[in-house]
């Protein structure tokens, strides 16, 4: 049986859903790196998605966390 590699936007998601905060940086150094990730959060976002940035100053990049319904935005 031949099983379907996740999309990198899957593979987003499931990250996000099984973290907090997760540093932009983290998905270029995964073993197969998303380096477009920018661009896939944006599509997940269009999708309906609600994916909240913030830039973290001291280390120069951005987080992301996925609000799930129900969920407060902290920003």
């Amino acid at each position: 049986m031949y099983l379907e590699k996740p999309s990198q936007e899957q593979r987003i998601l499931h990250i996000l859903e099984e973290n907090d905060w997760v540093n932009g940086m983290y998905f270029i150094n995964l073993e197969s790196p998303i380096t477009q990730y920018h661009a896939r959060i944006w599509s997940l976002q269009k999708k309906g998605y609600n994916i909240e940035g913030r830039f973290v100053k001291d280390r120069n990049w951005k987080e992301y966390k996925l609000i799930k319904p129900g969920q407060a935005s902290l920003i």
